[in-house]
């Protein structure tokens, strides 16, 4: 259930992120703007990424690594379809500069998530195989744009929206998340060797 969350989750997300890829002349054309400012907008994505890799890692180690993955995955499904709601070049910079900070919690937290429920001699194999899961999310992002964006194709500048306001279904995968994905293992038995020592030391510390 792990492994299958956030492959899941990590799909998606390569789904938001080439799906820009697909629609990028239409967002030229609707907000006038050349190519190198077209561009920017997935470089932003990716430099947040770090950012958002960085803060989701830490929230990890400190209170799990199933709250920082699913607030990740809506965190980058609401910023994705909100980039369909954009009014200016400004205002969808922001958007995918906001998106990339849970595109990369989404793997930070969901990396020890899956890898701390694996034994150790498997876990070359599995990471390797969740990685795949960005190809098909490239896959799909084709897909999608292959068979939903000639529906509004007449409407350019509503039909490369559209594409961005697919991505918010995918904020439902939390709620199985949520329910039915377990704690790291490896996470629960550090939380509880900390109690166990903390538990320890007040012990020691009390006066006979």
């Amino acid at each position: 259930r792990a492994f299958w969350a956030v492959f899941l989750g990590w799909v998606v997300d390569s789904f938001d992120f080439n799906i820009l890829t697909f629609i990028i002349i239409d967002i030229r054309q609707s907000f006038t703007v050349d190519a190198a400012l077209a561009g920017l907008l997935g470089t932003v994505t990716l430099i947040m990424r770090l950012v958002g890799g960085t803060i989701a890692g830490t929230a990890a180690d400190r209170w799990g690594r199933k709250l920082p993955l699913m607030l990740s995955v809506l965190w980058f499904s609401l910023f994705a379809a909100l980039c369909g709601f954009s009014t200016s070049y400004a205002m969808l910079f922001v958007f995918r500069a906001l998106f990339g900070l849970g595109m990369g919690g989404e793997w930070a937290a969901g990396m020890p998530l899956v890898m701390e429920h694996w034994p150790a001699r498997l876990r070359g194999l599995v990471s390797g195989l969740l990685l795949g899961g960005w190809y098909w999310g490239y896959l799909l992002a084709a897909i999608v744009f292959q068979f939903v964006y000639p529906i509004f194709s007449g409407t350019p500048d509503l039909a490369w929206r559209v594409m961005f306001w697919v991505a918010v279904v995918p904020a439902l995968i939390t709620f199985w998340i949520r329910a039915r994905v377990p704690e790291s293992p490896v996470w629960l038995e550090q939380q509880r060797r900390q109690r166990a020592a903390a538990a320890t030391g007040q012990a020691d510390g009390q006066p006979e």
